[in-house]
């Protein structure tokens, strides 16, 4: 692995302050969720898109069983639903 891989892995486990002070530059913190797929029941985790671009829903498939659902983003909740829901 890299120089940038490297850089990658350990700024995953730092906050933005320790990030500004370790001279890491252009990697910001990803925020993420935990949701069920509707269909198989299973939990699985998802990035969660910045506030500006909230509220807002992403079609995705699930991790598990590839079904696809609707990932919907507000700011107080993220949560998915089927298709037919």
């Amino acid at each position: 692995m890299g120089d940038c891989g490297t850089n990658l892995l350990r700024a995953a486990s730092m906050d933005k302050r320790q990030l500004r002070k370790s001279g890491i530059v252009g990697v910001s913190a990803m925020n993420f969720a935990e949701v069920t797929c509707p269909t198989c029941f299973e939990v699985f985790e998802v990035a969660v898109p910045h506030p500006d671009e909230m509220p807002t829903e992403v079609d995705y498939d699930c991790e598990v069983c590839c079904r696809p659902m609707i990932l919907v983003f507000t700011e107080d909740d993220v949560y998915a639903r089927g298709l037919a829901d």
